[in-house]
């Protein structure tokens, strides 16, 4: 595949590098000389500076052979007319990030009309998967297949949940039949089990299972599973305006926290059914005035992530809420876990992760393509979505009589909306979704989980 990238943001750069390391050929394109110098000189891609909404341009970087155009640069309408331009001189798919709430009303309508094959917007889908950490209160990692009939979602094992020493196999009979423990990390290391592997206390288990069982299951190990009533947040961007319409919709009472009295009025303007306090979230006093002791969660939207990591570090100490933050800078991924702030959400990570879904979809568009796709524990693990469309040696196969890749499982088959937790004598059928966890990364079709 040959893709061209325009804009060398974050997302940009890391679509770049996944699709580097999956061997295909790209070009990066942006108009900012400081952008360009800070591409990292080991990205082997051909980078021009340029206008990408320029028809030279694009044709300098070969879009007439490429088969996918990226555009991810800040400004909306850039990115569409990158799209538009690209449609007219190829017959590439084309992607555009787009933030503006405008243009999400608004999607179906530019996509047939502009030919654009996929509209991105960040603020949205962080907002969605943080209104999910707030449904499942106990888990720090919540994310979602089958058209959210399957939930991928981790608990934290301690002396109360009696699994120390126990092997998974023995933990399944214990927690159910209908969850499969499909990833532990231990000690800043991610293992894909087998049903040998011994859980220890401090270990963080990922399971797969559906929405209903998932929530049998946090009880089952003696956690709360409670539902979130009353949420607090800090900063009242477009993701806090998009999570808190999501909130209302799910019955919580929703409190934003913003600093600038015009963005205030208009927060209050366009979300009636929730309460808009003029104030300074980074003041300890205002957080507490505010309700901070008795809210359920907490979720900081600052701009600046040391300000998030700051104020949540103060809620740390003065409060029971759940934690949720976002954060731009990956690198402090780590950090986030020594500090006790597992809940933090990247939303650059997780537009670079819709676009690797489409286009490994598109790939492979007659096969057993993917259908979604995540990226976990700092890329080391892949969460994958296959459809089952096509004859090949997975379907009709026990599961037991494959021969699957080293770290790699099959977590969940979802046939026609009924989700199955598989053992080994079950089969994959042609029109199930298939849920795998690998360690082997860039996999684009359901057979490459053989050996």
């Amino acid at each position: 595949m040959k893709a061209i990238i325009i804009g060398c943001g974050n997302v940009g750069l890391t679509v770049a590098q996944r699709l580097v390391d999956e061997d295909h050929d790209v070009v990066l394109i942006d108009r900012s000389e400081d952008m360009v110098n800070n591409i990292p000189d080991d990205l082997d891609a051909m980078v021009i500076r340029g206008e990408g909404n320029s028809i030279a341009t694009l044709k300098e970087a070969g879009i007439e052979n490429a088969d996918a155009l990226i555009a991810v640069t800040r400004s909306d309408e850039v990115n569409l007319l990158c799209c538009l331009i690209a449609h007219g001189i190829s017959s590439c798919h084309t992607i555009a990030r787009v933030r503006d709430p405008l243009y999400l009303d608004e999607a179906d309508f530019l996509k047939e009309n502009m030919n654009i094959n996929l509209i991105i917007n960040p603020e949205y889908a962080t907002a969605r998967e943080i209104s999910r950490l707030l449904m499942f209160p106990d888990s720090d990692n919540v994310v979602t297949f089958a058209r959210n009939r399957i939930l991928f979602t981790n608990a934290h094992i301690g002396p109360e949940q009696k699994l120390d020493g126990m092997t998974i196999a023995a933990a399944s009979r214990r927690i159910g039949d209908n969850v499969l423990i499909s990833a532990v990390e231990r000690d800043g290391e991610v293992y894909i089990p087998n049903g040998s592997f011994e859980l220890r206390n401090g270990d963080s288990i990922y399971i797969l299972a559906s929405a209903a069982h998932t929530t049998a299951f946090y009880k089952r190990i003696g956690l709360s599973g409670s539902r979130i009533k009353h949420v607090l947040i800090a900063g009242g961007s477009l993701i806090a305006e998009y999570l808190t319409s999501m909130l209302v919709t799910m019955g919580a009472e929703a409190h934003i926290i913003e600093e600038n009295r015009q963005r205030a009025e208009q927060l209050s303007d366009k979300l009636d059914k929730a309460t808009i306090i003029l104030g300074d979230a980074t003041d300890r006093n205002t957080l507490l005035d505010q309700g901070l002791l008795n809210a359920d969660a907490f979720v900081t939207l600052m701009d600046a992530d040391e300000e998030n990591v700051m104020i949540s570090l103060f809620a740390k100490t003065e409060s029971s809420a759940k934690l949720v933050m976002k954060m731009a800078k990956t690198a402090f991924r780590d950090i986030l876990s020594e500090l006790g702030l597992e809940s933090a959400v990247f939303p650059d990570l997780m537009t670079a992760d819709y676009i690797m879904q489409y286009l490994r979809a598109v790939q492979n568009s007659t096969g057993n393509s993917v259908e979604t796709l995540y990226h976990m524990f700092g890329g080391r693990v892949e969460a994958i979505e296959f459809v089952a469309r096509t004859e090949s040696p997975v379907i009709d196969a026990r599961l037991a009589d494959l021969d699957l890749k080293p770290d790699t499982l099959i977590g969940c088959i979802n046939r026609h909306g009924r989700i199955i937790v598989p053992r080994g004598g079950d089969m994959i059928h042609i029109g199930d979704t298939v849920v795998v966890v690998t360690a082997d990364k860039g996999l684009h079709d359901l057979n490459d989980i053989l050996v």
